[in-house]
């Protein structure tokens, strides 16, 4: 789940384990998903089942969840800036809370699927 997502090394690394025969499942924030660098479009092409959110807000979130045990998660966007220039919080080992953020990211894959009807979209 993305808030801004930028980052082409993440995406490649992505689209690798896809074609690798993993299951990797992305929901964008509907407004960056074709904002300037974004990488929905190439994800989307790389074969990864990638959906914009469907709330009416903002989907905030910057969490990945590896193989239901790791846990990227905090203030990291996944852009350069995030990787290169700011203090950011990132990894966890956790797989208590790798289901707990799991859980969210069902609930929020269904909302996708499903997009609320918002005034002004």
């Amino acid at each position: 789940m993305a808030f801004s997502y930028t980052a082409n090394d993440i995406a490649n690394a992505m689209i690798a384990k896809a074609k690798a025969g993993l299951v990797v499942q992305v929901v964008f924030e509907r407004q960056n998903a074709t904002g300037s660098g974004a990488e929905y479009a190439k994800i989307k092409q790389g074969g990864i089942d990638v959906l914009q959110d469907g709330n009416c807000y903002i989907l905030h979130h910057k969490v990945i969840v590896i193989d239901e045990r790791v846990l990227i998660t905090g203030s990291y966007n996944f852009t350069s800036s995030a990787e290169k220039d700011n203090d950011e919080n990132l990894v966890l080992d956790n797989p208590n809370l790798a289901r707990a953020y799991l859980d969210e990211f069902q609930r929020v894959y269904a909302q996708a699927q499903l997009p609320t009807v918002c005034a002004g979209y």
